[in-house]
């Protein structure tokens, strides 16, 4: 039973360790230089433009957090940005000028952009349902989708085998278990079969001495 358990709560370790790992999150930039970054680092990146006060991007917030969690779409970065919050940052500035990437929410918001190694790649206006943007993010990174088929088949084999060596140690330790369970039950007859002989040599001689000191006394 103790064997069951551990085996058990491994597996759950493993398992959490693997979703956090895969996990997205989503990033919410407050400058331009936060923005910069994170579309330099990272080869692909959804970038949603919104507002607090826009009833638009509110509807749309909870879908793009929910598929931000899509394992499929689990190498692509979903960045937040709030518009008028980076616009205030920028006014801050020296030199008080808005970031160009800005200019793309002219038409609109939320817009959603697909950038691939620091370019936009395409542009969505407005929010049109979770399956169209689903649709739009796999249809801009089809490329980062066959990584991520990799890194599952690739997670799977590495858990299948955990199992499999899990397995066989329980095998093993079972064999061991049984081995030195038998090697007890023989040293506990052996010890047995040593104290018998010993008790019946010990009760003989005991009677020997009987019977001489009776023949002695007899005399």
């Amino acid at each position: 039973m103790k064997h069951s358990v551990t085996r058990t709560q491994c597996m759950m370790v493993a398992l959490l360790f693997n979703y956090c790992c895969l996990l997205p999150v989503v990033i919410h930039v407050k400058n331009e230089a936060e923005y910069n970054k994170i579309v330099r680092e990272r080869k692909h990146c959804v970038v949603k433009l919104s507002a607090p006060w826009c009833p638009a991007c509110r509807s749309a917030k909870p879908h793009f957090d929910k598929i931000a969690q899509d394992t499929a779409l689990q190498h692509v970065a979903f960045v937040d940005v709030n518009v008028d919050e980076m616009r205030e940052s920028a006014a801050q500035n020296a030199n008080g000028q808005m970031p160009t990437f800005l200019e793309n929410a002219s038409g609109g918001i939320p817009t959603f952009l697909y950038i691939q190694n620091g370019s936009i790649k395409g542009k969505d206006v407005g929010f049109r349902g979770p399956e169209a943007f689903r649709a739009s993010c796999r249809k801009h990174f089809s490329d980062s989708l066959n990584q991520s088929v990799d890194v599952e088949a690739e997670v799977s084999h590495v858990e299948e085998k955990m199992a499999q060596d899990l397995h066989k140690a329980g095998d093993e330790g079972k064999s061991l278990m049984h081995k030195a369970e038998a090697e007890e039950k023989s040293l506990m007859e052996k010890a047995h079969e040593m104290f018998s002989s010993a008790f019946h040599s010990v009760k003989n001689m005991c009677m020997d001495a009987v019977h001489w000191v009776k023949g002695l006394f007899g005399k």
